[in-house]
């Protein structure tokens, strides 16, 4: 599509989130419950309690207050902290940790999000709006199965706290690098910023 290969702010945060998502989704998702269960010793409780969500919660504030004017800046910040929480559940010795993780992953994760769907939303033409946002999908959840398929064999070879480190530190670099394709914070300002 034109329109995504003629904008790099597109095609760059989609292909910035294939290789986010590649790194940090498949650990997330199967280390997690792994790290509760056997090496803290916890119960299905105690996972329910470390993947409450209260940090997505809590970014409703971007709703509130609108998008900074900075937006591209603010998406790729939020995002590359996001994932390099994500290392904190290979560094956390105790549920209420894993727990604080988790609240600052979903926290960051969702204001960078509100950020990109208000971005699209007023930069994309509305009759190319569903076509991008299919794009978007298909593009950043691409590697999503070699993810999950990796994850395993990675945390063998490597460990299991290891491979959330790595996927954390990893995960967040290649986000941050994204940010500074030539182009990538351009058009710097929303039309209009908030409502």
């Amino acid at each position: 599509m034109s329109h995504v290969r003629g904008n790099v702010w597109l095609w760059g945060t989609f292909v910035a989130a294939t290789f986010a998502y590649l790194l940090f989704i498949g650990p997330t998702e199967v280390l997690l419950p792994f790290v509760v269960k056997n090496e803290l010793h916890g119960t299905a409780g105690d996972l329910g309690l470390v993947l409450a969500g209260v940090g997505a919660i809590a970014a409703a504030v971007v709703g509130q207050r609108g998008v900074p004017r900075e937006y591209m800046r603010f998406i790729y910040v939020t995002w590359t902290l996001a994932t390099l929480a994500v290392a904190g559940y290979g560094l956390a010795t105790a549920s209420w940790q894993l727990a604080i993780s988790c609240a600052l992953v979903n926290a960051l994760e969702a204001d960078g999000t509100i950020a990109w769907a208000t971005a699209k939303q007023r930069l994309v033409p509305g009759e190319l709006m569903g076509r991008v946002s299919s794009v978007d999908w298909f593009i950043s959840i691409a590697l999503v199965p070699l993810s999950y398929a990796m994850a395993a064999p990675v945390a063998h070879a490597i460990g299991v706290r290891s491979t959330l480190i790595g996927a954390g530190v990893l995960g967040a670099a290649v986000t941050f690098a994204f940010l500074y394709l030539p182009g990538m914070r351009s058009p710097r300002r929303l039309v209009t910023v908030t409502s």
